[in-house]
């Protein structure tokens, strides 16, 4: 007796406390915070039928705001009718005692005397979607078999398993979670098989008479019997029956971009099949049987429907669900049909339920399969500028944790699969996230990493800023290609500049220009064929980038070699080049302007002033007298050595050249009727003059003649050349040996001209005599020889 108080005494007090919990539970310590009603509630007709038991109200958790619910809310309850009250409380009732991952997920619940609310999951009511209210879920194929297809699988649970009956399907009871996911709720009239509940009757125009069967319009008392002698189905079966008509033919027409007028609002227009897709029809038509016995089962609908089994998101969605079972070869043939077919996937499932299950198996050593970041990357598009916070925690850390990985496999088939999802990697992300950890692919051990790696800077470079690109990418591939073994690393070098030449910012930055073109001239002279004909290659495609300059100077001549190459390919790549280049630069040719001497009357003057100044001085005279005697002597020199038969002629055509050069140094010349004195020639014109001279004489003069005017040009030249020397003597001092040296040829050249004299006395004596020629040539030819040592000495 006494050990059967003590327990009845525990068991008190455990009921009084778990009382104690439930009425703190139910009271101010209500741990959600309550927001305004749904807008796709308020905004659909269902809120407006006067039928309803329920506000859908926004909440949150009060200790965390980013846990979003929704709450049911029944308000004044003291003056709600008690069916209705009693409709929600069984609803309440039901969903506490169910699990299923396609029927609303319970959390809380409030009951008090003025109002009750239901916690669940946040999700906004199907019918949103049908009338497209908000940001609802745009009705498509693929989403309308996945919420057919998770319906009916609750809705078998409930039949098989609870053997119970819904009663009550409707689009106002299907709701919609943040994944996509189809949730069924609306569980006021739901009851054991053959346990008709007594609110049943009362709260049967909860369901909208469109959704009626023909069984359910008579009354009340058949209604009750039916549901106790029909299968548990018949009813659900025929309203999931109505539910396929009203979504296929809400499905908004791209063509016409309407939506079709066809609204579903009685019974007889189920009829029409027009708008059921094919495969659909048969199990459409067995749900709308006449007889309850008649209509299909749900279960047969999600097991056997080809429509709903063959749709790529049904199929992917069950296979997320099943994914723990799953081998690592099914999970590779899932990640290639996912690929293949995200695009057409709703976003709410692509975001919140299908990238879950990617990161999922990212962490637990699935990585190295690049399609994953690839549907990582295609989900990352979904997002629009709002999401950009949550984009940033879900996206990111997928992307980098990939390329963190230095598994050299993983690395390897993620720089393989880069074309995938290139295109959805933004430029911040691809310079400050995913090149440092790719940079240290370019110098791995592995050459097959380091190929793959160069080979990627195609894709990567218009994702690159363009500090990176001058600063980092250009300096690291010239670095390789000048230390590489592999031949076919080095070609593939030449080859991505060639194609990454367009990014550079080459205008702006002279370095790069000349970075690309020593990295094609270092592939020109690889031994390996293939590097010398992408060199030239590259120099074709981009040759149009270079300044004329660079082209001129640098490309054409180092190319130039190569038309002799032992390979055909090489020479006739150079060739293409050359006409390129040569093209440009006739292009360049005819935009140039033309260059002109100045004219300006001012600047001559000036000229000529400079002139004067440079030829004044303490020494005027005696340069003067020096420049004269030079040009008598170079004209003298010249003369004789012509070898004309008349020496009469050219000794007064040399007098008269003699007394030519020998004007004043200055001379008065009238210009715009003002006198001016005109500046004595300097050395360098003298120098061109004599030039003039020679040239002109040079027509007519014999073999030895020819050999010896150079000689005269070079003593010239190197006389000029030691007036222009800055460290060397002053032009006075060199006036000056001048003069001394042509005094002492002057005084030689006098004690020479006497035998010349008498020997022309002498031959007008013995003109009549055979001998006197003879003796003439070999005279004239001693005479010439001593001119020539003469001026070669001088």
């Amino acid at each position: 007796c006494g050990r059967f108080a003590r327990t009845m005494l525990s068991n008190l007090v455990s009921n009084t406390i778990n009382f104690v919990k439930a009425t703190a539970s139910t009271s101010n310590a209500f741990p959600y915070s309550i927001g305004e009603e749904i807008f796709e509630w308020r905004q659909s007709s269902a809120n407006q039928h006067n039928g309803v038991v329920w506000r859908l109200l926004q909440g949150h958790k009060t200790s965390d705001a980013s846990d979003k619910v929704t709450i049911f809310a029944l308000e004044n309850r003291k003056t709600a009718q008690q069916s209705r009250v009693d409709a929600a409380l069984n609803c309440i009732n039901k969903l506490k005692s169910i699990r299923h991952p396609n029927i609303l997920e319970y959390r809380d619940c409030l009951i008090t005397d003025d109002k009750i609310l239901l916690v669940t999951e946040y999700v906004y009511p199907l019918v949103a979607c049908i009338e497209s209210i908000g940001d609802a879920q745009k009705l498509n194929e693929s989403f309308i078999a996945l919420a057919l297809h998770q319906v009916s699988n609750a809705l078998s649970f409930v039949h098989n398993d609870l053997r119970s009956l819904h009663c009550l399907l409707s689009p106002c009871s299907i709701f919609i979670n943040k994944a996509g996911d189809a949730k069924l709720g609306g569980f006021e009239l739901a009851h054991i098989h053959r346990e008709v509940p007594a609110h049943f009757v009362a709260n049967l125009d909860l369901l909208p008479v469109r959704y009626r069967p023909k069984e359910m319009s008579s009354n009340h008392a058949d209604v009750v019997q039916l549901l106790t002698t029909q299968p548990a189905h018949s009813i659900d079966a025929w309203c999931v029956g109505c539910l396929m008509f009203e979504l296929f033919n809400s499905i908004d027409d791209d063509m016409q971009g309407v939506r079709p007028t066809l609204k579903f609002s009685k019974p007889q227009q189920l009829s029409n099949l027009s708008a059921i897709p094919y495969n659909l029809q048969p199990f459409y038509k067995r749900m709308l049987a006449t007889k309850p016995s008649s209509r299909s089962s749900l279960q047969s609908v999600c097991n056997e429907c080809e429509f709903i089994t063959q749709n790529s998101l049904v199929q992917s969605n069950i296979f997320i669900a099943e994914i723990a079972i799953k081998s690592d070869a099914e999970k590779r043939q899932f990640l290639q049909h996912l690929d293949q077919n995200i695009a057409h996937y709703p976003s709410a499932v692509c975001k919140y339920k299908i990238l879950p299950t990617l990161t999922h198996m990212l962490q637990h050593g699935f990585g190295a399969n690049p399609l994953i970041l690839s549907c990582v990357l295609k989900i990352s598009q979904l997002y629009n500028k709002q999401d950009e916070e949550e984009e940033a925690l879900q996206i990111k850390p997928v992307v980098v944790n990939m390329f963190k990985n230095n598994e050299r496999g993983t690395r390897i088939n993620l720089l393989k699969s880069l074309p995938k999802f290139i295109e959805y990697l933004d430029m911040e992300t691809t310079s400050t996230v995913i090149w440092p950890q790719l940079i240290n692919g370019f110098t791995d051990s592995s050459p097959v990493l380091r190929e793959q790696s160069v080979r990627s800077v195609i894709h990567f470079a218009p994702k690159l800023q363009e500090s990176i690109v001058t600063t980092q990418l250009l300096p690291l591939l010239d670095r390789i290609q000048s230390n590489d073994t592999e031949p076919a690393i080095r070609t593939n070098i030449c080859i991505v500049l060639g194609k990454i030449a367009k990014f550079v910012n080459i205008k702006n930055s002279p370095n790069n220009e000349l970075l690309l073109v020593k990295c094609f001239g270092r592939a020109l002279q690889d031994p390996f064929m293939p590097a010398r004909s992408a060199a030239l290659s590259s120099f074709a495609a981009n040759i149009g980038l270079f300044a004329p300059n660079t082209i001129a100077t640098k490309v054409l001549p180092s190319i130039m070699k190569y038309t002799c190459d032992a390979h055909k390919e090489v020479r006739a790549q150079t060739f293409k080049v050359i006409d390129i280049g040569l093209q440009k630069l006739r292009q360049n040719h005819e935009l140039m302007r033309d260059v002109t001497p100045p004219t300006d009357a001012a600047d001559i003057d000036a000229k000529q002033t400079q002139q004067a100044t440079a030829a004044s001085g303490s020494s005027s005279s005696s340069s003067s007298s020096s420049l004269s005697y030079l040009g008598n002597v170079t004209s003298w020199a010249s003369s004789r050595i012509s070898g004309t038969q008349d020496d009469d002629k050219n000794k007064s055509t040399t007098i008269q050249q003699q007394q030519q050069q020998r004007t004043p140094p200055t001379s008065k010349t009238k210009t715009n009727g003002t006198t001016s004195t005109a500046a004595a020639p300097d050395l360098a014109d003298l120098f061109a003059a004599d030039n003039k001279h020679n040239a002109s004489n040079k027509s007519a003069s014999t073999n030895v003649a020819k050999k010896k005017t150079p000689n005269t040009s070079m003593q010239l030249n190197k006389a000029k050349a030691k007036g222009n020397d800055k460290d060397g003597q002053n032009l006075d001092d060199i006036f000056a040996q001048f003069t001394n040296d042509m005094n002492q040829a002057k005084v030689d050249s006098d004690h020479s001209s006497e035998p010349k004299i008498k020997y022309k006395k002498q031959t007008k004596k013995t003109k009549k005599s055979g001998s006197v020629k003879k003796a003439n040539k070999e005279e004239k030819k001693n005479k010439s020889k001593d001119l020539d040592d003469f001026f070669d000495d001088w």
